[in-house]
C-alpha cells in the first residue's frame, strides 16, 4: 500500500496558499445562511466596520426610550396597586347590595321610631329630645299653625340644623309660642330673645316675620286668638289646596313657594283635600329610596303594601283614610330628613337589619 504523502513535505508556500483557499469556502458558507443575496465579506475585511443598531440611535432616541421604560415602569406599579385595592372594593360594593332592604323592611323602618334618629340633626342625634319635647320631627303631632310656624322658619336661608333648633326652642318652654295668640302676645323683644337662645341666623327679620305671622293668622285664617287649626282658612278657600295656597302666600310675609311646599307635605296628614301631595324636593329624596317618586304613585303604593304595614305608631284615630295619609307624611319626611342629613345609605343599611 503506498504512504500517505505528509504535508509536513510540502513547501511552505504551497501549505500558506491552501490555508487561504480554505479560509475563503468558510467565509462564504457562514454569509449563505443570511439568504441568497447577502454580501461576502472580503478576506481581511474588519467586521466592526459595520456600526451596531445601538450606534446608530440619536441621544433623543436614547432618551425618549429611557422615557418609555419609566412609564412602563409607573404603569407596572398602577396595575399592581389596582390588584391589590380592587378585590377590596369589590367586596363592599357586593356587601352593599346583599344589604338591599325589601319593600317591606324599608317601609315598616321608615315608620318606626327606629328610624328618627337618622333623620334627626347632628346635636339633636348625640342628645335625643324626649318624648314630650316639640321639634320638627316631634313623636307629639304639631297643629295647622305650628306646621305653618315651621314653614317659616325653614323659609330662612339658613342650614336644616339651624331651622329645626330654632323650632324645638319656639315651640318649647320658656317660649312655647303655639298658639297665634301666644306667638303675637310675647311681642318683638322677646321673639327676638328666643332666636337668640336658638343660636341660629337672622334673627331680627325672622322675629318680625313671625309677628306679621301671629298678625294674619288671627285677623283672617283662625277662629279666635287661640285656634291653632287655621279652620277659617279652609272653609274661606272651600277647602281648595290651591286656593288656600294662594290665600297664604298674600297674605304672609316670609312663606314663599318653599315654605309653602313644606306646609302642604305636613299639613295633608289632617287635611284630606291636601292628599296626596309631594313637592319635587322630597320627590328626590324618596326616589333615593328606591320608593315611586310621583304622589299618585306613591299613594298607590302605599294602598298595595297596606297590610303588610305596622301602623301602630302612625294610626290615626282609628281612620283608615287618615292612617294612609299619616303614613305617607312620615314616609316622605323620614326621606327628605335623612337626605338632608346624608344620611340615605345609613337608612337603607339600618333597614335591610330590621
Amino acid at each position: 500500500m503506498p504512504l500517505k504523502k505528509s504535508t509536513a513535505s510540502e513547501p511552505k508556500s504551497k501549505r500558506e496558499a491552501r490555508s487561504a483557499s480554505d479560509a475563503k469556502v468558510a467565509l462564504a458558507t457562514d454569509h449563505s445562511a443570511e439568504g441568497p443575496d447577502a454580501p461576502v465579506q472580503q478576506e481581511g475585511e474588519r467586521k466592526d466596520k459595520v456600526p451596531a443598531v445601538d450606534d446608530l440611535k440619536s441621544p433623543d432616541e436614547d432618551a425618549a426610550k429611557t422615557q418609555d421604560k419609566a412609564s412602563l415602569a409607573k404603569t407596572n406599579k398602577r396595575k399592581d396597586t389596582q390588584k391589590i385595592t380592587e378585590p377590596n372594593k369589590a367586596v363592599r360594593q357586593s356587601n352593599r347590595r346583599s344589604m338591599k332592604p325589601s319593600t317591606t323592611q324599608l317601609l315598616n323602618y321608615l315608620l318606626s321610631p327606629a328610624a328618627t334618629t337618622l333623620c334627626l340633626p347632628k346635636d339633636e342625634q348625640e342628645q335625643p329630645p324626649s318624648k314630650e319635647t316639640r321639634t320638627y320631627t316631634t313623636h307629639v303631632p304639631l297643629s295647622p299653625f305650628e306646621e305653618l310656624l315651621c314653614s317659616m322658619v325653614l323659609s330662612r336661608p339658613i342650614s336644616h340644623r339651624l331651622g329645626q333648633r330654632a323650632i324645638t326652642t319656639l315651640l318649647n318652654e320658656p317660649y312655647s309660642f303655639t298658639t297665634p295668640k301666644a306667638l303675637r302676645d310675647a311681642g318683638s323683644e322677646k321673639r327676638e330673645q328666643a332666636l337668640w337662645d336658638a343660636r341660629t341666623q337672622h334673627k331680627q327679620k325672622t322675629a318680625d316675620q313671625l309677628g306679621g305671622l301671629a298678625d294674619v293668622v288671627i285677623e283672617k285664617f283662625a277662629d279666635g286668638e287661640d285656634d291653632n287649626q287655621l279652620s277659617r282658612l279652609r272653609s274661606d278657600s272651600s277647602r281648595e289646596m290651591e286656593t288656600m295656597r294662594q290665600n297664604l302666600q298674600s297674605s304672609i310675609k316670609g312663606v314663599g313657594k318653599t315654605g309653602l311646599d313644606i306646609f302642604f307635605r305636613r299639613v295633608q296628614g289632617w287635611w284630606a283635600e291636601c292628599y296626596p301631595f309631594v313637592d319635587p324636593k322630597t320627590e328626590d329624596s324618596v326616589a333615593k329610596l328606591g320608593l315611586p317618586r310621583g304622589e299618585e304613585e306613591l299613594q298607590v303604593f302605599i294602598d298595595q303594601h297596606w297590610s303588610d304595614l305596622k301602623i301602630d305608631d302612625v294610626k290615626g284615630d282609628e281612620d283608615e283614610d287618615m292612617s294612609k295619609r299619616l303614613v305617607l307624611v312620615r314616609i316622605l319626611e323620614r326621606a327628605v330628613n335623612a337626605d338632608l342629613e346624608n344620611k340615605i345609605d345609613d337608612l337603607l343599611d339600618a333597614a335591610a337589619k330590621s
